[in-house]
């Protein structure tokens, strides 16, 4: 018995139409549903808005690889995406924070977004504060590895750029989907690193444990340590940031060089 579903090679074309299908998505019905509940409408803004568009395109295109299959790393090398996600997502924070002190126009939208991230993860309601988490450590990472490192990476490496343009683009448009002005830098860096990381591995179950490492550390036991501590009242001022950079910086881009040199010889990529 042969399967008569028609499917069609994945191009470029493809993955960058698909990127615009689901920013438009994220512009209209994803604020709408994340105005009507912030939790829950985070969570079936990724379900329907990112993970909804990414299958049915890998239901009908040839050539969505890698996929969900196992990526034969031993603990170790997930212990070394742990603590390299942990540390680009602190310096990602700490870029950020600098990027605002240096442009004041932005203070005010990222007061508000730090507004929208208390909201989302900590409410009163303890359900709705789980619902919270759910959506940034579990349905973020899963749903968006699967468009990003999923079905848009395969469909750049069709055009036979190298590497590192198709690494750097692909952190670009994760960024651009964040719609985060201040936050574009650090969004692109993260978001190559993912794609770095599933390019090396051949799987996105690197990439995706990486992500939950990633916004867990930031978004949930980063703010639930400073809650309560008179940390989080005092802005860092513009040395503590500088400094902070000059020391996080030189080792994110250490253990991201280290691992992914060793790595690529453990793979042979």
């Amino acid at each position: 018995m042969t399967d008569d579903t028609e499917t069609r090679d994945l191009t470029p074309t493809v993955g960058f139409v698909l990127f615009g299908v689901v920013l438009v998505g994220m512009l209209t019905f994803g604020v709408f549903l994340q105005a009507l509940h912030s939790q829950l409408g985070l969570l079936a803004t990724e379900l329907v808005v990112i993970l909804g568009p990414a299958l049915l395109v890998r239901r009908f295109f040839d050539g969505t690889r890698p996929t969900l299959g196992r990526a034969g790393l031993s603990p170790r090398w997930y212990a070394w995406v742990a603590l390299t996600a942990a540390l680009i997502g602190t310096g990602a924070n700490i870029v950020t924070g600098l990027i605002v002190e240096l442009a004041p126009a932005l203070q005010e939208m990222a007061r508000e977004y730090e507004e929208m991230v208390k909201t989302l993860l900590w409410p009163d309601d303890p359900l709705l504060a789980a619902a919270g988490i759910i959506a940034v450590c579990v349905a973020a990472p899963l749903c968006e590895e699967v468009l990003f490192r999923g079905t848009i990476l395969p469909a750049q490496l069709r055009s036979g750029r190298p590497w590192p343009w198709i690494i750097v683009t692909n952190g670009v448009l994760f960024s651009l989907l964040h719609i985060n002005p201040f936050g574009f830098l650090a969004l692109a860096v993260v978001g190559a690193f993912f794609a770095h990381l599933t390019l090396l591995t051949r799987s996105l179950w690197p990439a995706i444990f990486a992500h939950a490492v990633l916004n867990t550390v930031n978004g949930v036991l980063t703010p639930f340590l400073l809650k309560d501590s008179v940390v989080e009242a005092v802005e860092p001022q513009l040395i503590e940031l500088v400094v902070g950079c000059a020391v996080v910086v030189p080792l994110v881009a250490a253990a991201w060089a280290f691992g992914a040199k060793r790595l690529r010889a453990v793979s042979n990529v």
